[in-house]
């Protein structure tokens, strides 16, 4: 079921080469007056940033589809109508992490996220907490209108959810009968903050079960950075 994906990019313009801490300034790390969007030298140490940071070759170009903008100093980038699990690279992602002289590592094997037997389980998906090499990942949700609950959170190798033909990837299923009000929130937790990090939404809205709106929102550090809204569509079959 994925023949409605969204691909999602996140780039924190930061012009240094090694990771920050959340509690650094993002916007000017070196407390200098210039934001980092603009500062030839962000950390202040009298190198410049391209000496420092010397761009990376290699990079595809991206597609003619592509969607970017900006907000707070976070420079986003999505594509849509993606399966082919390069939408990091035809959204323009990789080419402007490597302009900045950053290293991306992909997530793409087949045991990339590790999660308890248990989460295999019907109505275990708050209690589910998944692994990968650079932090956690949990889910929760405010379903009450069921008698007996379904939601799971679990890592997945079926082709119908995963970005590619391999892999892996997050599978999320939520409690059925929502309603307005109902919410459920997957949280990525970095335990080495990044500067910059990628996802694919697959089939977020592919289902003919039901007509309502759905929306999702992503945030980044409490700063909501993008936002879909749409009724479901598809066939709930590939």
């Amino acid at each position: 079921m994925k023949n409605h994906l969204r691909f999602f990019a996140l780039f924190l313009s930061l012009f240094t080469c090694s990771l920050v801490t959340y509690s650094q300034n993002l916007k000017d790390i070196d407390n200098d007056g210039v934001l980092n969007s603009i500062d030839v030298d962000d950390d202040n140490d009298g190198v410049l940033d391209t000496i420092e940071c010397p761009a990376i070759s290699g990079a595809a170009s991206p597609k003619s589809d592509a969607v970017r903008w900006s907000k707070n100093e976070y420079d986003i980038f999505v594509i849509g109508n993606n399966t082919n699990g390069l939408g990091y690279q035809e959204s323009g992602f990789q080419e402007e992490v490597y302009n900045k002289g950053q290293v991306l590592t992909v997530l793409n094997g087949a045991n990339d996220y590790l999660f308890p037997a248990s989460s295999q389980v019907n109505g275990s998906g708050s209690e589910s907490i998944g692994t990968f090499a650079n932090g956690t990942l949990d889910f929760e949700d405010n379903y009450v209108y069921r008698s007996y609950e379904i939601d799971e959170f679990r890592a997945t190798t079926s082709g119908g959810f995963i970005s590619g033909n391999s892999g892996s990837g997050i599978y999320v299923y939520p409690e059925v009968g929502n309603q307005t009000g109902d919410y459920y929130t997957v949280n990525i937790n970095f335990t080495e903050p990044v500067a910059s990090f990628s996802f694919d939404l697959v089939d977020i809205y592919d289902t003919n079960a039901d007509t309502a709106v759905v929306n999702y929102e992503v945030y980044a550090d409490d700063v909501l950075v993008a936002y879909f809204s749409d009724s479901y569509f598809g066939n709930d079959a590939t």
